[in-house]
């Protein structure tokens, strides 16, 4: 990312003033979810992207995926992942993202006012 980890602070970007209320996804309590909403790992988007933390955070993924009955036996074998990662992000292979688009930076992207008050 382009932020540094004080730009991101909670109180620059939520405001240090602003209460907010605990919930739970609707998801959750309504049954959409099976076998409940537990965390099963925590993923870094900014970390795929890493060069030096992106290929651990693909594995990351890729083993919890491996590890749920339901999506295990899809999961291409692990000597793949590396290359995988190399040919998508070093290489930019594959489907093109904000990341390509000539004349763009990340910072370039902006969240409204409103935009950022639904995420809160």
């Amino acid at each position: 990312t382009v932020y540094t980890r004080e730009e991101l602070d909670y109180d620059l970007v939520v405001g240090p003033d602003t209460v907010v209320s605990p919930s739970y996804d609707p998801h959750c309590t309504n049954g959409d979810v099976s076998e409940s909403c537990v965390p099963v790992a925590v993923i870094s988007a900014e970390k795929l992207r890493d060069e030096n933390e992106g290929k651990a955070e693909t594995a990351k993924i890729a083993q919890v995926l491996r590890n749920d009955d339901r999506t295990g036996k899809y999961v291409i074998a692990q000597q793949a992942w590396d290359c995988i990662w190399t040919e998508l992000i070093q290489r930019g292979k594959g489907l093109k993202t904000v990341y390509q688009r000539p004349g763009w930076v990340e910072s370039d992207y902006n969240f409204s006012a409103e935009m950022l008050e639904e995420m809160i």
